[in-house]
């Protein structure tokens, strides 16, 4: 840091020299106005740039005011030019610029016009390469669709790219540090379950985040909604493109983690057919471990201890799992236009999937205090996926559209059906469990908007959500001593949920709107579980055992109705600034919790042959409503754009994590309500000349009356990503981009992701060919080789009811999933779309308009 320090102030000493040795006096001064060449309007917030000839140098610049007008002093005398540019007009140079006594040092340069950026072709549409970012008055949009950099990976390689979404090593996604967000594909919720990494990057348009959705927006997710949406194709003629990718870490290459996409859409006046088929294999590699040393003592009887399984227990918990993924999908899909006003679309979507997996697990558990001898196993088990496993989903949608602007009516039906089953086998002991998965949906909805005078707008519809899962699974285990536990268990679960709703968007004024909307839902669903053991000679001696036996055969129906408002209130500061207010009702849903439908509420561990770690649902777990307030400010920024929150949430019935202490020597994890808690915390994100920059802060707080130590506490999270973004027309070369994520989170008695915190990085480059039909692109992801999930934490609690007993509990868990991964990606375009790019482009160059930096 000195060296660079003392770099500087000589760079500085050597460049400061001239005129005849001494420094140049900073006395130069430039003004001006700049306007549109065709209306005269001031252009507000037009950038200057000040760059000295011929060195090339950028010394110092400016940014207009609402008149359009400029005023840069304190300029070095000297030989220049100046750059003026803006959003949607072409560069404007103006070459030479002389500041020195014989020329003059103080210059008006009058009035400078500037020309909109247009192309007249034969084309009908003008092709244009979108912004990156775009923010909008009720979402924040990332245009995913022309980045070649992370296209060859998954959605999660793009949701890391997005503001304010974070995805860790284990694939947890969050919004704003909250993981209760809503995940959306086109519109509708990911059947595929909870993860997202069965979707590749190549087929993603865009990115869509809205925090503060209306009550038209399904009310599930408390932190917001993130809306994946797909590649369609809606531009002329024939287009498309081919897509190769392929990955390499320490554990695996590029023969096992690879894909190929295809998309493409052929479109006339009368229809658009489009279609795509992905290839995809992912090999993927985690280890880990998992540490918990369990003490209880008493002033009492120790026997009040045994008793009530308060047992002294350590264990040591190893693992590494290697899998191995691949499947196939393709989209088939039409929209008929039977006129200009009268869409018919269908799209039929299909998926088939496979994966195997093995796991080595090595354990060494001490129950009973120092004194108790140690035991030590070692053993692998294996799943294997039935290979004909598939997802088919079928949509039917009528958008009319009217000669009013704004006007419209839209009806969809979505069916879904997915077929799952899997075999797990323990090596030990030659034990295999099967299950059996079904799910079928039913999803419609309709709306109609209808303008008003005053370009108000009054809208209403209808939502229906109907689920039918069924589960089944056949189990054995056999324990150490070769006793045996068989069995069968059996999962149902349906739910119908129906809404209405109605939005009204008044504009008061030219300043103020407001926007309240409603909605009403009836919600009805039977839960079902049932066991069937068979053999079961020594069940006391294993822990799944004990958990199956704690969980009762169960019928649990229930139905009830849910009002959600909300109302958003939004001031427009300037054209180009507002500050915007809502407050709304949101819901988390068990039924819908990180990893796929039912996972929450499941009432019986899947995972038969893991010893140390088990997870189970719970079926009378309560949905988790919170009433959120925010208040956001968008506005630009001296060449750039900016926004930022703040938000409280106030929730009820919050759903935890749930740390079950009862089994000595295994860590048994549920979930659990918290009777309210609190969520608050502020964001923000910066364009700055193309570059990003942003980050957050938040505070979760759980409160429940009766002390338990894991429903009570408070988590505290910091994040800060930031993304660089060099063009090639800006360094020659090739396109490059640098990007990191770096996070801390304390929670009560330590903490997650490391006591300093992590950071993931990542860094690429792309070059194009052949007239930019060709992309290629090599990248690097987890730069610093940084693991997964990290927790450290100790606890000091009574437990739930033994006000008598003092028990403490550290835990130590560490997972690494990877590691530093190499990636490249090669794409070919092809078809009109392409053509019209290329001419775009051509054009630009003509036009002295090369290479402007997008300020959105």
């Amino acid at each position: 840091m000195k060296k660079f320090i003392i770099f500087i102030i000589l760079y500085s000493s050597i460049n400061g020299q001239g005129w005849g040795g001494r420094e140049m006096p900073e006395i130069g001064l430039l003004k001006g106005t700049v306007v549109d060449s065709l209306t005269n309007t001031p252009i507000e917030y037009a950038s200057l740039s000040l760059i000295s000839n011929p060195s090339g140098e950028i010394i110092t610049g400016g940014v207009t005011d609402a008149d359009g007008q400029f005023y840069i002093d304190k300029i070095k005398l000297g030989n220049y030019k100046v750059i003026v540019e803006f959003i949607g007009y072409q560069k404007k140079i103006i070459n030479p610029v002389k500041l020195t006594f014989q020329d003059k040092f103080d210059k008006n340069l009058g009035i400078i016009k500037l020309n909109a950026s247009s192309l007249e072709m034969e084309a009908v549409n003008v092709i244009e390469d979108k912004p990156v970012y775009e923010f909008k008055t009720d979402k924040l949009v990332y245009n995913s669709s022309d980045d070649i950099v992370s296209g060859s990976g998954t959605a999660e390689d793009v949701l890391r790219k997005v503001p304010m979404v974070t995805v860790d090593q284990d694939g947890q996604i969050q919004l704003r540090g909250n993981s209760g967000v809503r995940v959306l594909v086109n519109g509708r919720p990911n059947r595929m379950g909870g993860d997202v990494d069965n979707i590749p990057a190549s087929l993603i348009d865009k990115v869509e985040v809205i925090t503060a959705p209306s009550a038209k927006y399904d009310p599930e997710g408390i932190a917001g909604i993130i809306n994946i949406v797909l590649k369609k194709g809606e531009y002329e003629g024939l287009n498309g493109s081919i897509k190769f990718n392929g990955k390499h870490n320490q554990y695996n290459s590029i023969n096992a983690v690879n894909g190929f996409t295809f998309y493409s859409n052929y479109q006339t006046e009368k229809f658009n057919a489009y279609g795509s088929y992905s290839l995809n294999n992912r090999a993927r590699y985690v280890d880990g471990n998992r540490i918990i040393d369990r003490e209880y003592s008493t002033n009492d009887d120790d026997t009040l201890l045994t008793n009530n399984n308060f047992i002294n227990s350590f264990s040591d918990f190893k693992f590494n799992n290697q899998s191995e993924r691949s499947g196939y999908g393709f989209k088939l899909g039409n929209d008929y236009y039977i006129n200009k006003n009268f869409i018919i679309n269908t799209e039929l979507n299909f998926k088939n999937y496979t994966r195997d997996s093995e796991k080595n697990q090595n354990i060494i558990s001490q129950i009973g205090g120092i004194e108790a001898p140690k035991d030590t196993i070692n053993f692998i088990n294996k799943e294997i996926e039935n290979p004909n496993n598939y997802y088919i989903g079928s949509i039917l949608e009528i958008k009319k559209e009217y000669d009013i602007p704004d006007k419209q009516f839209l009806f969809s039906l979505e069916f879904d059906k997915e077929d799952d089953s899997e075999t797990a086998i323990s090596a030990l002991k030659a034990d295999s469990t099967t299950i059996s998965e079904n799910s079928n949906g039913i999803n419609i909805r309709f709306g109609y908007d209808l303008p008003l005078k005053n370009e108000n707008k009054f809208s209403l519809g209808y939502d229906g959500k109907l689920n039918n899962n069924s589960e089944e699974m056949k189990f054995e285990l056999t324990n150490d001593d070769e006793s045996r536990f068989v069995g069968e268990v059996d999962f149902g679960y349906k739910r119908n949920i129906h809404g209405f709703f109605m939005e009204y968007d008044y504009k008061i004024n030219d300043k103020l709107s407001i926007k309240p909307s409603m909605r009403v839902e009836y919600l009805d669903k039977n839960i079902s579980f049932s066991k069937n053991v068979i053999e079961d000679s020594s069940p006391e001696s294993m822990v799944y055992a004990q958990v199956l036996y704690n969980q009762q055969d169960t019928t649990y129906q229930d139905s009830y109705s849910t009002i959600y408002p909300n109302l958003n209130l939004l001031y427009k500061i300037n054209k180009k600034q507002n500050i915007q207010f809502s407050v709304s009702r949101r819901v988390k849903r068990p039924d819908e919790g990180w990893g796929g439908p039912g996972n929450q509420i499941r009432p019986f561990p899947r995972d038969v042959y893991s010893r140390n770690f088990i997870f189970l649902g719970d079926p009378l777990l309560r949905p988790e409503y919170s009433t959120q307030y925010e208040v956001s400010y968008k506005g630009p920024i001296p060449m750039g754009f900016m926004t930022s929150s703040i938000f409280y949430h106030n929730i009820t019935d919050m759903i935890k994590w749930y740390d079950n202490d009862q089994y000595a020597g295994s860590d048994v994890v549920t979930f659990r309500n918290s009777e309210s808690g609190e969520n608050y915390g502020a964001d923000f994100f910066f364009l700055l000349m193309g570059q990003v920059i942003g980050g957050g802060y938040n505070v979760n707080t759980a409160f429940n009356p009766d002390d338990d130590y894991e429903l009570n506490g408070k988590n505290e999270r910091f994040n800060m990503y930031m993304r660089v973004t060099l063009p090639e027309q800006y360094i020659k070369l090739f396109n490059f981009e640098f990007g990191f994520y770096a996070m801390k989170m304390n929670v009560p008695g330590g903490s997650l992701f490391g006591k300093t915190g992590t950071v993931w990085a990542n860094s690429g480059i792309s070059k194009s060919f052949l007239e930019n039909r060709l992309d290629l692109s090599l990248s690097v992801d987890n730069i610093f080789d940084q693991g997964g999930f990290q927790m450290d934490r100790y606890k000091e609690y009574n437990p739930v009811g033994f006000n008598n007993v003092n028990a403490s509990e550290n835990a130590i868990v560490e997972t690494y999933r990877g590691g530093r991964t190499y990636a490249f990606n090669i794409k070919f375009n092809f078809g009109k779309m392409q053509e019209d790019k290329m001419k775009m482009r051509r054009g630009r160059s003509r036009g002295g308009d090369g290479g402007m930096m997008e300020m959105y």
